[in-house]
């Protein structure tokens, strides 16, 4: 079925993608599967002038690259702490975001995403990116819902949190 097993968690800096992190998480760790904690950027920076002039070196490709890993790294210590669990890795990946998700798919056991607000009983609105996923992630997509609440398990209480409510079986 998949080539590397491992759950794919899209990141993107959100209380959402944290909650998703930290759900992926310990479901490898049941699941005995690595966690790819994945952040997709692109080159955005905007050019003016007859000539190569930034208008914004903050949004120059390099610093941007920087402010993505970052970003990255702060979320993922911030779920997991100082240490990352083993089979933990951080990639910073350069596209659009359903793209790479999507192709990172092919090879994954699922990919986790956050999921925004909503009200149970109504279908919910999908962002671009989950509704991308949905449409063309080759592996099964679990949309952890905005309302999970976490507490550790035993094995989890120095590691980090841990969901009390299944975002698939409820």
């Amino acid at each position: 079925m998949c080539a590397d097993n491992s759950l794919v968690v899209g990141i993107h800096g959100s209380e959402s993608s944290a909650r998703a992190l930290r759900w992926a998480v310990r479901e490898a760790r049941q699941r005995h599967r690595a966690v790819r904690a994945v952040m997709v950027w692109s080159r955005h920076a905007v050019l003016s002038g007859p000539g190569p002039l930034l208008m914004n070196p903050e949004l120059a490709p390099h610093h941007l690259h920087e402010q993505y890993r970052r970003e990255l790294s702060r979320t993922v210590h911030a779920c997991v702490g100082d240490q990352l669990p083993p089979g933990l890795r951080m990639e910073l990946m350069e596209g659009r975001t359903v793209d790479v998700l999507s192709a990172l798919s092919a090879e994954a056991a699922m990919l986790v995403l956050g999921g925004g607000h909503h009200h149970r009983g109504i279908n919910p609105t999908t962002g671009h990116v989950v509704g991308g996923c949905l449409r063309h992630a080759r592996c099964p997509v679990v949309i952890v819902p905005h309302d999970v609440e976490f507490a550790p398990d035993e094995q989890e209480r120095a590691s980090g949190p841990a969901s009390t409510h299944d975002p698939v079986l409820g």
